[in-house]
């Protein structure tokens, strides 16, 4: 009969034990991604808590001793999770509350189930067997909820790799101090009915606390992820517009005298003519730049072109528009000008130029085009209407 007896108090736990241990690797390799999962790694890892838990069942070993020792078993089996020791340390920290309540709720049950004091009750191995093993059962029920919910073993794995999760661990010691001493009632031999209830009640209030805090701490990660996302995405936004806007810039602009270009003013004109805005244009030929670049070089004629568009910059208005088209060629647009105050604008820009701001004094030829007054014009017709006109320019200047 002591021999039965003995192979049913080793039996039980032990199995229900290594069924479990099978399941934590499982779900230490599920949340770690570090392990492989086989059953020897499970029966090793969860050896030393086997012992112990049997000594207990047959021994009577402290059982706040028991809970001191758990722990430390649950800190050597999630020792795995990757290189960061803190992550195991927060499985650990909180694994052992959780289950040091399930096992106090499983001594409450069956004290008001049988009637006797839960100091009786765990000095009998076989009420010892009963309470360890529903524990184990819950215990193993959770692994697989674990394993099979993609959703919470993601969730553990972000709040084990958390900054956040410090304070959320200074509270599950808090709930394991208390629970330490809850577990003082359960020895006690006083027959008062409501004591399990009490023991029942504390473990499930802390139960239900650990488990609102997880969700929170989940519900505070996740806003800061988002919060982090969101910096991401306006970071890689703006930079995405910086370089939308350089690229515009490049193509709006002349990469030399940093004038607009030839495809800017045609979109510029465009706009005006639909908006039938009255413009006049004036179409520009620099002389003497192919002179300076074949007698000095192509430096010399550089200076040359930004030293004349700075000239000309200086005489227009704000709403005015300038563009270099071609080498040596410019087009200015004068917004709200007829064609005699446009003339007369080019001509007083032309003589008021001196050689104290210029390395070799520049001299030019224009005409001018108005437009906005027939609707059926386009930009292409008063572009070549004011280059006609400033080769008429032109020949005049050489007679």
């Amino acid at each position: 009969m002591l021999e039965l007896y003995i192979s049913w108090e080793l039996f039980i736990p032990a199995a229900l034990f290594i069924i479990r241990g099978y399941l934590s690797i499982r779900t230490i390799d599920a949340l770690a991604r570090h392990r492989k999962c086989t059953l020897l790694r499970g029966i090793l890892d969860i050896l030393p808590e086997m012992l112990l838990f049997c000594l207990w069942c047959i021994g009577g070993l402290n059982l706040t001793a028991v809970y001191v020792f758990e722990f430390i078993c649950y800190a050597f089996r999630w020792r795995p999770i990757g290189k960061d020791w803190s992550k195991g340390f927060f499985m650990a920290s909180l694994a052992q509350p959780l289950f040091m309540a399930l096992h106090m709720i499983a001594i409450g049950t069956v004290a008001l189930i049988v009637k006797m004091p839960m100091g009786h009750i765990l000095y009998q191995p076989f009420w010892r067997i009963v309470i360890i093993s529903g524990a184990l059962l819950v215990s193993i029920l959770a692994d697989i909820v674990i394993l099979n919910w993609t959703s919470l073993k993601e969730t553990l794995r972000i709040q084990a790799a958390s900054e956040e999760k410090w304070p959320f661990m200074v509270f599950l010691w808090f709930c394991n101090i208390f629970l330490l001493l809850d577990s003082r009632l359960c020895v006690s031999k006083i027959g008062w009915k409501l004591l399990p209830l009490l023991l029942i009640g504390a473990a499930l209030l802390k139960e239900c606390f650990i488990i609102y805090s997880l969700v929170h701490l989940r519900s505070i990660i996740l806003e800061h992820h988002i919060e982090v996302e969101h910096r991401v995405l306006a970071k890689e936004l703006e930079q995405q517009e910086r370089r939308t806007e350089e690229l515009i810039h490049r193509r709006d602009r002349d990469a030399l005298t940093g004038l607009f270009s030839r495809q800017y003013l045609m979109e510029h004109m465009e706009l005006l003519l639909e908006e039938k805005r009255r413009f006049s244009l004036a179409f520009i030929d620099l002389d003497g730049l192919k002179r300076i670049n074949d007698s000095q070089g192509h430096t010399a004629g550089d200076r040359y072109l930004i030293q004349f568009s700075r000239y000309v910059i200086r005489h227009l208005r704000e709403e005015d528009v300038i563009a270099r088209i071609g080498g040596d060629e410019f087009v200015i647009l004068l917004l709200d000008c007829d064609k005699t105050d446009a003339c007369d604008k080019l001509e007083k820009m032309r003589s008021e130029i001196t050689g104290e701001e210029f390395e070799h004094v520049p001299t030019f030829s224009f005409g001018i085009a108005e437009a906005g007054i027939h609707m059926e014009e386009d930009v292409f017709q008063i572009l070549e209407s004011a280059d006609k006109s400033m080769y008429q320019d032109k020949e005049s200047r050489r007679k």
